[in-house]
Formats: C-alpha cells, sequence, structure tokens
C-alpha cells in the first residue's frame, strides 16, 4: 500500500461520495456540480505549503505556465474524471426564453396592478428589473448592476434627457470576461413595437419616485433595504418567487404557457430575459455582431 496519496484517489472518493446527494432536477446531483470539488481541491491545494515545489515558466506576454504536483491534475485523476463523466453522462435543465408576446402580457398585467395601487413599489421594482433585464438582453445578475446615482447625476447633467425617446441605464462593476470594474452606458428606446402597458420611461419614472420616497438618491438601483447587507446589490434571486407567481397566473389563464409546463422548474430569472432578447433578435434578423 502507498504511504501518500500522488494520484487523487482521496478527491476521487469525495466526488464519488458527493455524487450520490440528491440533486434538484434529478434523483442525485449531476456531473457538472460534483467536478466542482476538483477545483475547491486544487485551490485549498495550491494555496497550502504543498504548492512550494510548484515551477513558474514566464512568459513575455505576462502570462504564466505553472507545473505542479497537484493530485488532482494527475494522469489517473483525469481517466478518473473522463470515465466519470461519460458513465454519469449529463441531465441539462434549460431555461425558457421568454417570448415578446409572454413579457407583453406580463407587463400589461403588472401594470394593471399598479394603476390600481400606485404604491405597490414590489410590482414596480418586479416590473422595472424584468424590462430592463430583457430590452437591454442583460444576464440576471448584471442587471443589479444599474447604479441609481449614475441615473440621477445624468438626470442633471444633462436635462434634455428627459424629453429624448430613450433612457440611459449606467451599469458599474465586474462583467463576464472583463476583469476590472467597467462602467456601460445603456439606451433604450422609450418607444417599442411590443404593448408592455406604458413606455420604458415612465416604468423608470415609477420606480425613481420609488426611490425618491425612501430618501435614496445613491447606491444601486436594486439594492438591500435592511439587514448587515444593507446597501448591497440585490441577489438575482430576489424576484424568482415574483415571477414564478405572475406565470402561474398567465398559465391559468391564456394559451401563452402549455399547462402541462412546470414553471418553477422552465423559468428562471437568470436568462429568461437574456435568452429571450437574443432569440427575438435573431427571428428579427438582427446581425449578430449588434446582439453581442
Amino acid at each position: 500500500m502507498p504511504l501518500e496519496d500522488n494520484q487523487g484517489a482521496g478527491p476521487a472518493m469525495v466526488i464519488l461520495k458527493r455524487s450520490l446527494d440528491p440533486g434538484s432536477n434529478a434523483a442525485t446531483v449531476q456531473f457538472g456540480t460534483v467536478r466542482k470539488l476538483r477545483s475547491t481541491y486544487t485551490n485549498f491545494w495550491q494555496a497550502s505549503q504543498m504548492s512550494q515545489s510548484t515551477t513558474v515558466f514566464s512568459l513575455e506576454n505576462g502570462k504564466s505556465w505553472f507545473v505542479n504536483s497537484c493530485p488532482a491534475n494527475s494522469f489517473w485523476f483525469n481517466r478518473f474524471i473522463q470515465g466519470m463523466h461519460e458513465r454519469s453522462g449529463d441531465q441539462p435543465n434549460v431555461n425558457e426564453a421568454i417570448s415578446c408576446e409572454l413579457m407583453s402580457e406580463i407587463m400589461t398585467r403588472l401594470n394593471k396592478r399598479v394603476l390600481n395601487n400606485p404604491r405597490d413599489s414590489r410590482s414596480i421594482e418586479f416590473a422595472c428589473y424584468l424590462l430592463f433585464s430583457f430590452l437591454a438582453a442583460l444576464r440576471g445578475n448584471e442587471t443589479m448592476m444599474i447604479s441609481l446615482g449614475s441615473i440621477l447625476e445624468l438626470m442633471v447633467k444633462e436635462k434634455r434627457l428627459k424629453n429624448e425617446n430613450y433612457i440611459v441605464l449606467p451599469l458599474i462593476g465586474k462583467f463576464k470576461q472583463v476583469t476590472s470594474v467597467t462602467v456601460y452606458l445603456l439606451f433604450i428606446s422609450k418607444d417599442t413595437k411590443s404593448d408592455f402597458g406604458c413606455d420604458v420611461g415612465i416604468w423608470l419614472d415609477r420606480l425613481l419616485k420609488v426611490r425618491k420616497d425612501e430618501g435614496r438618491e445613491k447606491g444601486w438601483l436594486f439594492c438591500k433595504k435592511d439587514g448587515d447587507r444593507r446597501g448591497e446589490p440585490l441577489e438575482m434571486s430576489h424576484f424568482e418567487g415574483d415571477l414564478h407567481e405572475i406565470l402561474l397566473e398567465i398559465q391559468k389563464t391564456s394559451s401563452l404557457i402549455p399547462k402541462d409546463l412546470v414553471v418553477e422548474e422552465r423559468y428562471s430569472v437568470f436568462r429568461l430575459a437574456r435568452r429571450g432578447a437574443t432569440t427575438e433578435a435573431r427571428n428579427r434578423g438582427v446581425p449578430e455582431l449588434q446582439r453581442k
């Protein structure tokens, strides 16, 4: 028997044990979930004294190559992971895209709620979150990076924006494939061919009024209002319940959503709006470069 594990048998056993845990969309967790333990083990190993023997090759372009003896990178472990993936397979649960027709129905119903109760701040917040995500083709977490302070600052400096046929959404943060904090200005037309209950500018004005009533002029447009993490951007799951609630309502009263479709499993705020927006753009023949 070997006196040490230099091939990765230890992490392999942990991964196998984890693969027996109950899953959300299947009887057990999927390979895509359990394989993350390999990264956890590797990061732990590299941060420990065991990585002192690591050899580094520095290249002229500023990049580096690392050669180490981490068991999770061994030939045996790579074959183990490959074999496990081939035997377990994948069972993806792809989220449904939201169509323009469904989006229009959602916004029309939310608009009726707000007209009946102008102080319904939750419906206003949810409507703006969903509408901005859809029209700007944003991922769920990216919409939470819209800056309230920057919107108000732009309105003060550029008073003519009030009369323009578009709104400006400033996004600040670290985005996918970008390593540093970046500022994006997204221009969204107020007037769209789809009926969203009312134009986009009115929805934004409603939300800004809610924030003014809360006494907020800085920070994020969507943020936590209490607790130790007050002021931080909301998690994208914040509106998950609101989404499912209104979709279930639509499913019961219209034919836009099939009756046998499980709303909670097939719709999620994370990619629903972006996937719907890109699909709509593709169907309308918008060039790929303009959709990025």
